[in-house]
């Protein structure tokens, strides 16, 4: 695993000091073992950010991760997760990224979305962008005390979970979604979605579509 000079303060607070910084040119963080920890870093750039793959009981968090912006809509996403299970991503703040902010495919079960800001993502893909998104993806995965706002004209959905896969149970608790001008949540796998106490910012709740 790895610390960064932050290692302990979310990548949202106020109160980080001077930044332990990556800046590639490839992924920030290419994790192919299982057990690691990524904490307390600054990414700036890489395409992705960071990318988990096959990294069963990999934690990011408490980073700060922004600037993918190649304008390459597979490889500009802040954190990819490639058939890693029990996966914790919290604490950070993603933001200004060209393409999503978290991407899941292949076995994720496991995963764990907790208390992490992700915003103003899609900043330079084209096509439809969603902010976080598992596609054709398996297993149950949790997203809990998230804050994620839309900011870009090319962010449709702020969650969005598709194509083929064997999806299992979602659960969405007390997460924030703000200014999306497509649906807080598009599911069209058959995954069960257990979500309570979050905010839409919607009142219809049309707007929240399975």
């Amino acid at each position: 695993g790895g610390n960064g000079a932050n290692a302990g303060t979310s990548g949202t607070s106020g109160s980080r000091g001077a930044e332990s910084t990556v800046s590639p040119s490839s992924p920030g963080f290419l994790v192919t073992s299982n057990n690691v920890t990524i904490d307390g870093f600054e990414v700036a750039g890489g395409h992705p950010g960071v990318r988990l793959d096959g990294a069963n009981g990999a934690t990011v968090k408490n980073n700060h991760i922004h600037g993918q912006l190649g304008g390459n809509d597979t490889t500009d996403d802040g954190i990819q997760i490639v058939n890693s299970q029990n996966v914790t991503i919290e604490d950070n703040h993603i933001n200004n990224v060209g393409d999503e902010g978290i991407y899941g495919t292949g076995n994720i079960d496991g995963l764990l979305v907790q208390r992490n800001l992700v915003e103003d993502t899609g900043r330079t893909a084209a096509g439809t962008i969603h902010t976080i998104e598992l596609v054709n993806a398996s297993g149950d995965a949790q997203f809990l005390n998230n804050i994620v706002r839309a900011g870009s004209p090319f962010t449709n959905h702020a969650f969005r979970f598709k194509d083929s896969g064997s999806l299992g149970e979602i659960t969405m608790f007390n997460n924030s979604v703000t200014g999306y001008t497509g649906f807080a949540v598009f599911n069209d796998t058959n995954a069960t979605i257990n979500a309570s106490g979050n905010y839409w910012g919607v009142t219809n709740e049309a707007d929240v579509a399975a």
